[in-house]
């Protein structure tokens, strides 16, 4: 082998090193643990800071209603459980509020997502001077905790009392049906639903009936398990049998 032949490997492996370096570096940047350095999670964060530090009745209103418009940080094409920035609870990926990373105090309290509960439902029985109207109206800002499996002594949507029942008290007057489902895992999907003034739908996959899962208005299913992978399954919610507008069909390839 000549010298320039030996020289001209050398110089390829230099340049094939720098480029696996590079690629290596841009892949870290969307790990679970790096997720924080996404740019619009840092704009999001940065903007509900704002909303704190501005303290008025509009923007604590903002803080406690503004959701991250991202769903895959890490760029895994999964939804995600991830650790919360202000609590010990955990959040999902695609349903990362204010509260869940900036820190936020009023008058020396802090300001979490129980908080924020109270806080939108005192500012939009303000506006509509009813309680059943505020709950539908926070059940649209905050309708869920995401599309993750979190327990239910361990979900801050839950302990919150952001649902699954109104939030303000009254009954929700929700008009449509809301469905949505997700790939959890190669087995398994997850499912957020709303239902309009019915108080439990029941929701079947592919002909087998989950109705257990759906004891009230809204809310989210833990995993729906024992599905075969590369199958696509239909899912069905039926909030009112007598009435075919408060039904709705997705379809979930796993």
């Amino acid at each position: 082998m000549s010298l320039e032949m030996i020289i001209g490997l050398l110089i390829l492996l230099v340049v094939a090193a720098v480029i696996i370096n590079l690629f290596m570096d841009r892949i870290k940047q969307f790990t679970s643990t790096n997720w924080q350095q996404d740019l619009d999670f840092k704009k999001f964060k940065s903007d509900c800071e704002s909303y704190c530090k501005e303290n008025t009745e509009g923007s604590i209103a903002k803080y406690c209603s503004e959701k991250l418009n991202k769903k895959d940080l890490n760029g895994n094409h999964k939804v995600d459980t991830m650790k919360s920035e202000t609590s010990v609870l955990s959040m999902c990926e695609d349903a990362i509020y204010c509260f869940h990373v900036a820190s936020c105090e009023r008058d020396g309290d802090a300001i979490d997502a129980k908080a924020c509960k109270g806080i939108l439902c005192r500012s939009w029985t303000d506006v509509y001077g009813d309680a059943s109207k505020a709950s539908t109206k926070v059940m649209e800002l905050v309708p869920g905790y995401g599309t993750c499996t979190l327990n239910d002594d361990e979900n801050w949507w839950l302990i919150a009392k952001f649902g699954p029942n109104p939030p303000c008290g009254g009954k929700t007057t929700q008009t449509s049906v809301s469905l949505n489902c997700v790939k959890s895992s190669e087995t398994s999907m997850s499912c957020v639903w709303i239902c309009p003034y019915i108080n439990q739908g029941t929701l079947s996959v592919s002909g087998t009936s989950y109705s257990g899962l759906l004891p009230s208005v809204s809310g989210s299913s833990p995993p729906i398990i024992q599905l075969t992978a590369g199958n696509s399954y239909t899912v069905t919610l039926v909030c009112d049998a007598t009435n075919s507008a408060y039904s709705t069909v997705k379809t979930v390839q796993l």
